[in-house]
């Protein structure tokens, strides 16, 4: 039922962001936040997991994640207007670095430098083939790892996440100098983002209902984990995000 309960949520607070953005802005920037800051929060965890007493682990999966989505969405409600040049820059940097970390864990190379993560944490990453970061190839990110100055893992990864940080900059740069319009495209994407996760975990949801006729088995089991419908899925809703907020503007 809470997993049901979760995908709403994602998927209300996903319209939301993606078709009213800049006319709720203020609301969408508090969303927003919610939703950047529950991320972050899933990172914490997987870093702090064997921090905890054991008899706490399970909870805290699930309240450090809902504790730093509500500080980051009552700050970005308290200083709405800048507070989207850092949601834009965090999300920018954080999807960047999650590339490098999903290979990084999943070929277990260099897994010293993801300090402290979870055994549960690990595998979930491992087993991840819903995110848009798959897009890219293992071989492509090894590659790209390679041709990265630096002899040491560490030092890599501390320049990557210097890119990742200086192109976050960037777009939440773009987003003050701009405004309405970036605002629009910004609030689209992180929206479109939170709607392509509530769909593709509504479809896990569905093929664990016992007795789910073959045809709709065959449908789902399809799209489950599959890059590719995740990622149509988050261009789609970019698109229609983008068409219908930039189309308020013309009017």
């Amino acid at each position: 039922m809470t997993d049901w309960i979760m995908i709403a949520v994602t998927l209300a607070a996903g319209l939301l962001l993606c078709f009213y953005g800049f006319k709720m802005f203020r609301i969408s920037v508090a969303v927003a936040g919610f939703y950047v800051g529950k991320m972050l929060g899933d990172l914490l965890y997987g870093i702090l997991a064997d921090q905890f007493p054991s008899s706490w682990n399970g909870k805290a999966a699930d309240i450090l994640p809902i504790v730093t989505a509500v500080i980051l969405a009552v700050i970005s409600y308290a200083i709405y207007r800048k507070a989207l040049c850092f949601l834009t820059s965090a999300f920018t940097a954080f999807t960047i670095m999650k590339i490098f970390v999903v290979y990084l864990v999943k070929t277990e190379e260099n897994l010293d430098l993801l300090i402290k993560f979870s055994p549960e944490t690990i595998e979930k990453i491992r087993n991840t083939s819903t995110g848009g970061e798959t897009l890219i190839s293992e071989a492509e990110v090894g590659n790209i790892l390679t041709q990265i100055p630096g002899e040491a893992g560490w030092q890599k990864l501390l320049l990557i996440l210097i890119f990742s940080l200086a192109l976050g900059t960037l777009a939440g740069v773009l987003i003050m100098l701009i405004q309405a319009p970036a605002i629009k495209i910004a609030t689209s994407v992180i929206g479109a983002d939170a709607i392509r996760i509530a769909l593709m975990d509504t479809v896990d949801q569905v093929m664990l209902v016992k007795g789910l006729p073959s045809f709709l088995s065959t449908w789902f089991g399809k799209a489950q984990g599959n890059v590719w419908v995740s990622f149509f899925l988050w261009a789609l809703f970019i698109g229609l995000g983008c068409a219908v907020q930039l189309r308020e503007s013309d009017g």
